[in-house]
Formats: structure tokens, sequence, C-alpha cells
């Protein structure tokens, strides 16, 4: 049986480390008196929290029945709802029995009646728009017939499994007392935290789930500058990926980053400052901006709102950087002369590009992975997200590659070097792998680097990326580069 203070020491940003903890409470040799002084222990360390996404908060649950702690038990469980608690298919028997406890139960009840979860129409608008209806469907009010062309509100709620927008009559929108106050508090940004209510935590960074549910069921002023600072700081959550050369496929990994607890979930703190935006708190955000790090406001140039981006402009002290957001986020195809401008910008700005880096690796805007989109273009102030379109964000650092962790590595690595393919998880980055390569292609042309002709060769005639890169004009943006270097 492992050590505790050797357990203890592990760093607890690591889903190894968390798989450790589970091993040693599911140990069969291990005693109650263990398992005690195990987990009161762990409640005192620092960064607990960052696993009460993982399974252990049921385990903790039912150790805590078996030591004949009912009541404890049953906060542990309802601890374990508001931070959001994962399982898997292991869990199942487990799960099933304390469902049917009676203590569980009646916490659970009591759990739902505080928070008075929003139903129906009140789930908080994601999207609305007006428009013809793009082919033959139910009405969501009546369940009408529309048919493609017809007239309708196009709208999506919060946090439904459904990702197809809705459609309505806009008779039958208007006519709905409910939709038209959720339309209001939509334009007007004036929803409350306590209409962000889910019965079931909706993301993985165990903090989000957290301040969303303590703060709807003790609806007081949230302490804008804390969560932030939590936001901006907390361990966990970072994305995870491995490099390989060639094809990435079956070869050696030449880099394995060591998975997170909270893999990827970096992604899901825009959302939050997306709900903090539609109660309200923006200038709260901005006012609070002088306490965060220095690439913390570059968050905000992910919403699709020209008023934020130039309050981050004015904020920053740079000229122009809204503009070049403007481009480097606009949801199409960007012409060689765009990119170039995007280039030109990065380079007359270091600072920025240094800030730049620091933000894409820690939020992972740049990336997309449609299984677990960060942002969420499901939401209509990030639909500008979708196709990747938002990658071309990494022309900003074309002539600095360094500033970005991955960009460097896959420079020193050389030419082939590829995101080897893991799991859904990591998909974010083979599915942007060909805007990684057209910047370091664009860094050696700007630089008339020696090994540009092996990088051209192994970057734009390799078969899985050929029509990307097309797409996305690498060679005559080479050939650009190389005239204005």
């Amino acid at each position: 049986m492992k050590d505790i203070d050797e357990l203890l020491h592990r760093d607890k940003a690591l889903e190894s480390t968390w798989n450790a903890y589970l091993e040693f409470l599911e140990d069969p040799a291990l005693t109650p008196g263990q398992a005690e002084a195990f987990m009161a222990r762990l409640e005192q360390e620092p960064d607990a929290e960052l696993g009460y996404c993982t399974r252990y908060l049921h385990v903790r649950t039912d150790w805590l029945f078996r030591l004949d702690r009912p009541e404890d038990a049953a906060a542990a469980w309802i601890q374990g709802r508001i931070y959001g608690a994962g399982n898997n298919g292991n869990d199942w028997d487990l799960l099933n029995w304390l469902e049917i406890d009676p203590d569980i139960k009646n916490a659970d009840r009591e759990y739902a009646r505080r928070l008075a979860v929003p139903q129906d129409w009140e789930m908080p608008l994601i999207w609305l728009e007006r428009g013809p209806v793009r082919g033959r469907r139910k009405d969501a009010i009546d369940s009408g017939v529309l048919r493609k062309g017809d007239d309708a509100i196009l709208f999506r709620l919060y946090w439904l499994s459904e990702r197809n927008l809705r459609a309505a009559r806009p008779e039958l929108f208007d006519a709905t007392p409910e939709l038209v106050e959720n339309r209001r508090k939509y334009v007007e940004d004036a929803y409350e935290l306590r209409d962000y209510r889910t019965l079931h935590a909706a993301f993985h960074h165990p903090f989000i789930n957290h301040f969303l549910a303590t703060a709807t069921i003790t609806p007081e002023n949230p302490d804008i500058p804390a969560l932030l600072r939590t936001a901006a700081t907390v361990r966990g959550g970072d994305f995870t990926y491995k490099l390989a050369p060639a094809g990435g496929f079956e070869s050696p990994i030449l880099f394995a980053d060591a998975r997170n607890v909270n893999c990827c979930a970096n992604g899901e703190i825009l959302y939050l400052l997306y709900i903090l935006k539609k109660c309200g708190y923006m200038d709260a955000i901005f006012r609070a901006l002088p306490e965060l790090p220095e690439d913390f406001p570059l968050l905000l140039m992910c919403f699709a709102d020209s008023a934020i981006r130039q309050r981050v402009e004015d904020y920053m002290g740079i000229p122009g950087l809204a503009a070049m957001y403007d481009l480097a986020f606009a949801p199409r195809r960007l012409s060689v002369r765009d990119q170039i401008r995007l280039v030109t910008f990065g380079r007359d700005n270091p600072r920025f590009q240094e800030l730049l880096g620091t933000s894409l690796y820690r939020y992972g805007y740049h990336l997309y992975n449609e299984y677990r989109p960060a942002p969420d273009w499901y939401v209509q102030d990030f639909a500008h997200f979708r196709c990747a379109f938002c990658a071309d964000v990494l022309l900003f650092l074309v002539s600095a590659p360094e500033t970005l962790f991955q960009l460097r590595q896959m420079l020193d690595y050389g030419p082939g070097t590829c995101f080897a393919s893991e799991s859904v998880i990591s998909q974010g980055f083979r599915n942007s792998f060909a805007y990684f390569s057209r910047t370091l292609l664009g860094y050696l042309a700007l630089n008339n680097d020696t090994r540009l002709p092996d990088w051209l060769h192994r970057t734009l005639e390799d078969p899985p990326h050929i029509t990307e890169h097309k797409r996305l004009k690498t060679a005559a943006f080479v050939t650009a580069l190389q005239k204005l270097a």
C-alpha cells in the first residue's frame, strides 16, 4: 500500500495523481482508519479541489457511509453535485447504490429545491436572430409546420444537448411572456447568475461549477476580481498534446504532455466570461484587469463585439489592435494580403506577441476541436470560431514563434513534426496543424532561413494537409513573405 505522505506530495494538477488517490481508497486492504485519515488530510491540502471533477467525491461519499457518518456522506454527495464530480463505467454499481440511499435522496431533494433550476423558456438564450428557415421543421412553440424560407425567430438555449437552432413564428414568440422577457435579458445583458442554474454541473473546471452553483443558491454580489484571479491562475485544465514525426499515427512520440486532471478545461473560462457579460458584469471585469496577468485582457478580444475590442485596445495601449482582431477573427478565409497585414502588425508589436503566446498556450482558443469546442461556437458571441477561422490569430506570431511553446518545439524538432493522434481531447491540435505549420514556414521565409526548402517539401507535400494548405494559400503566403524579407 502506498504511503500517505508520498501520495499527498504528488502534483494534484495531474490525472495520474487522482488515479493514484482512487486506487488507494479502493484498495481492499485499506482500513477505515487509514481511509479516514487520508481523506481528512487531503481536504486540507492546497489544490485539493482540482480533482473534484473526478470520481473522488463519489468514493469519499461511499467511505463516509462505511464510517457511519451519514450526514457527512450526504454533504459530500452534494459537494459532488456542486463541483461536477465525474464518473465512468466502473462507477455504475456505486452510483446506483448511493442514489437509492434515503439520506442521499433527501439531500438531492433539498439541493434541487434550493437551486430552483429555470424551466423551459426561462433558460437563458445563447443565440437569437430573425431569418428564413433553412428547411422544413416544427415550430418550437406549437409544433406547427415551418417550411423552407418561412420567416422565423431562430434561437438556442443555454446548455441543452440539442445544438440545432430552434425556430418559432415571430407572432408565437412574441405571445410567449417567458420568451419575451428572455429576449429582453439577452439583448440588454440583464440576466442574473441564478438564470444559469443547472441541476447537474455543466463544466469540467470545478471552480466554475462551484461559483455558478453557490452564487445562485446565495445570490449575493460576487467578488469578480477574486473569481477572475482564480480563472487566470488556477492549476489544472491545460491542453494535452503529443508531437511525433511524419504522420503521427504509428510514429514514435517525440514529446508527450502529461495529461491534466481537468484536461482542456481552460477553454471554458471564456464561457465563464460570457456568462458574466450577459449578467452585466463587463464593467466589473474591466475594473479588475489591473489585478490580473497582463495577457488576460486578450481573452476579451474573443467576443464578437467591436465596443469590447476597442476598450481592450484602449486599456492595453496598442493602437490598431481592435481592427487587427476584426481581421484575425473574421469568419472567412483570409487573402494573402490580409495575412501579411497580421504578420506585419505582430512584428511591429513584440510585447503584444509575448502576451498573445502566453494567452494562446493557456486558453487554447486558436485550436479547433469539433468535439469539445472552446470557445463554444454554438454561442452567438463566439460563432466566428467555427471551422478554425480564428486559428489565423497565429499569424501575429510569424516573426516570433518562440512566444508560443508548441511552435518553438516544432521548430526545434524539425520538418515533418506534427501533432500525434491521441484522443478526442487533443483533436484541436491535429485539426489546427496546417495553421501551426504555415506560421513556421512564414517565419523561415521572413528570415531567409536555409531550412525553408526542406520544410516546404515536408509540409506542402504531406498528403493529409495538402488540401488545407491550398485553402490557406500557404505557398503564395510564403512567396509574399520572401519578397517582404
